[in-house]
C-alpha cells in the first residue's frame, strides 16, 4: 500500500485520521536512525506507528466499522420525534408564561375595578398548564438523558466528552431553564 494511500475514518469515532512522524530513534545495534510513521485519530481513540506503508495498511485492514443496527436508527427518529415535542411543549410553555404575564397584568387591573373572578381563573389555568408542560419537559429531559448513557454507555474519554455535549444540548433541559 503506498505512504499517499486514502486512510479509512476512525473505527471508534468515524473522525479523518491525521497522517504524521514520529520521534526519531537510533538503532543501537548498527547506529542507524529511524523514524516511525504515525496514524491517529483527532479525538485519541486509537493511534498507529511503523514503516508508511505498513501503517497505513494496518490501519485500512483492521475490523470493518459495524453498520448501524436498525434499532438505532429507530431511537434515532424516537429522539428527533422527541425533540420535536419538546420544542412544541417550550413554546407552549412561552406562550402560556406570556398569557400567565397578560393574565397577571389584567387581574391587577380587575382587582383594582372588582372584576376579579374570571381573570384568576384563567390565570390558575395557565399556571396548572405551565406546571404540567415542565413536568412533561422533566420526563422527556429524563428519557432523553437515558438515551444518551444507552449511546455512549463506555467509561472512554471519548463517550464522555460525547455525553457532556449530549447533555448540555438537550433541548428539555435548555427550555426548563427559560423563566
Amino acid at each position: 500500500m503506498s505512504v499517499d494511500a486514502k486512510l479509512l475514518p476512525c473505527p471508534f469515532c468515524g473522525a479523518t485520521p491525521h497522517r504524521g512522524l514520529g520521534k526519531v530513534w537510533h538503532d543501537s545495534l548498527h547506529g542507524d536512525r529511524h523514524q516511525d510513521h504515525v496514524i491517529k485519530c483527532p479525538h485519541l481513540c486509537v493511534t498507529m506507528t511503523g514503516s508508511a506503508e505498513g501503517v497505513a495498511e494496518r490501519w485500512n485492514t483492521r475490523t470493518p466499522h459495524p453498520a448501524l443496527p436498525s434499532e438505532t436508527v429507530a431511537e434515532a427518529a424516537e429522539i428527533d420525534r422527541l425533540n420535536s415535542a419538546l420544542t412544541e411543549a417550550a413554546n407552549q410553555i412561552s406562550n402560556l408564561s406570556s398569557q400567565l404575564g397578560q393574565a397577571e397584568g389584567r387581574l391587577y387591573a380587575s382587582e383594582l375595578v372588582g372584576v376579579v373572578e374570571g381573570w384568576k381563573d384563567r390565570a390558575e389555568k395557565a399556571e396548572a398548564d405551565n406546571q404540567r408542560l415542565r413536568d412533561a419537559l422533566r420526563e422527556c429531559e429524563a428519557e432523553i438523558d437515558r438515551y444518551i448513557w444507552q449511546e455512549y454507555p463506555l467509561d472512554h474519554p471519548v463517550h464522555e466528552r460525547y455525553r457532556q455535549r449530549d447533555f448540555i444540548a438537550n433541548p428539555a433541559r435548555a427550555a426548563l431553564t427559560q423563566p
